[in-house]
């Protein structure tokens, strides 16, 4: 089976400081699917704001839209990418089995 590549870059709601975010872009970059970064400053509130509460009542940062797919915690972020991306890709082994690879 082919991995599904994205039709547009995936949008990725992030926070420099948020060690989550940052796991969800270096998984994308280490897919080589493509990515747009959408700052979020938490500093400022952003993430209280009515129109990023639409897409996480938590108010809380990594926040994907993958197409017409939009997820908000960053295991289930992990998780839908490995799906529908990586699918014999080079991290779906270590992914799949949970270990790392040999």
């Amino acid at each position: 089976m082919i991995p599904a590549r994205p039709v547009q870059p995936i949008k990725v709601d992030s926070s420099t400081l948020s060690g989550h975010a940052h796991r969800v872009r270096l998984f994308l970059s280490l897919l080589g699917l493509p990515f747009e970064t959408i700052g979020v400053d938490r500093r400022k509130g952003e993430q209280r704001g009515a129109e990023f509460l639409r897409r996480n009542a938590f108010g809380q940062v990594p926040v994907i839209e993958d197409g017409e797919v939009a997820l908000a915690d960053s295991n289930a972020i992990l998780h839908h990418l490995n799906g529908r991306h990586a699918l014999g890709g080079p991290c779906r082994s270590r992914l799949v089995r949970g270990g790392a690879a040999s």
